[in-house]
Formats: structure tokens, sequence, C-alpha cells
């Protein structure tokens, strides 16, 4: 990745999330410059998004404001009763091929701290996987081979050329259609 190319990084929150992703977005700019962020949501009011560039403006990064109130209303049905953290609007993530035009970008969820430059995440070789993830179980499933491989979903490297050209949205919600009661995380 050159010093000129955009770090591009999505998340998917609720209004009652913004001090959160405020004190996310604090950290990444600590770290790295020229980054563009994407907020997919449904009920964050303009001004804050208008706070929020005016403040990422002296660190040549931007932040669009991506606000799908009826794509959330559709994702409502995926609402976990089994996970009082999952809501519908974490799964705006499948919309994110449609509003991030590159071809990889990093999703990340408001609840974490980065601690370092994160524009390497960008340089995985994705050409044949939708997204990197890390293993989010307790055992290594290497030295444990019963245990299930659990994807950490907080921390996505994205394939967005691979969404888009596969229609992956379609598919992601079709799967999640099928499923989601019976994913506990």
């Amino acid at each position: 990745m050159t010093t000129s190319e955009k770090i591009n990084i999505a998340f998917a929150i609720d209004a009652k999330y913004t001090p959160h992703l405020e004190a996310l977005l604090k950290s990444i700019c600590y770290y790295n410059k020229n980054v563009n962020f994407y907020v997919l949501h449904n009920d964050i009011p303009q001004e804050w998004f208008e706070a929020l560039q005016n403040w990422l403006t002296p660190f040549d990064s931007r932040v669009s404001n991506i606000r799908l109130p009826e794509e959330e209303q559709k994702l409502r049905q995926f609402n976990v009763n089994n996970s009082k953290h999952i809501s519908a609007t974490k799964f705006l993530i499948y919309y994110m091929a449609d509003y991030v035009k590159e071809d990889k970008a990093i999703f990340l969820d408001c609840d974490l701290l980065v601690t370092g430059k994160i524009d390497h995440l960008l340089e995985y070789d994705l050409d044949n996987y939708y997204v990197a993830a890390i293993n989010d179980s307790d055992l290594d499933p290497t030295k444990h081979p019963n245990v299930k491989k659990e994807l950490n979903s907080g921390v996505l490297v994205v394939n967005l050329k691979r969404w888009r050209e596969e229609n992956i949205r379609e598919k992601l919600i079709e799967l999640t259609r099928e499923h989601y009661m019976h994913v506990p995380n």
C-alpha cells in the first residue's frame, strides 16, 4: 500500500454507539492518516457527521454518512433473541459493497481501540476469499480438531470487489434468514 492510498474503514452502528465510535476514530487517527470512514447507520443526525468531519480534516481523513433506514428495517427480522449485543444494525455490513467503492475495506466494531498502524491489513491477498478474519474460539483448532471454528466479525478485511461481482449481499441475507436463530454469536 502506498502512502498516497486511502485506508478504507467501515462501521455499522446505532446513534447510541457514537461515543464509542468517536473513541475508536481518535485511536485510529492517532496512528493513521488519509482514512476514508464509512458509517452505515439508521439514526445518526447529520450534525454529528459535520462536527466529525471538522475534526477529521487535519488528519487528511473524511467520513461518509450512509443512512440506511429501509435496509435496517428489513434486517430487524434477524434480531437474535439469544444475543443482547447483536441488532439489525450489525447486519448493515451486508451493504458495504454497495457504498464503499474501493476493492477492499476494513470493517470494525465500534468497541475497539486501535494501537498502531492498520494499513497493512489491506495488503492481504483476498483474491480467492470474501473476507479475512481471526479465529475467535478459545482453543487452537489445529490442536483441537473437534472445536468449532468461530470467526470474530468485529475485525474483518472485506473483498468488496468479489462481493459486488457475486452479489454477496443477497446471499448473506438469504443465509442469515435460514440460519440466524442457530448462530449464537
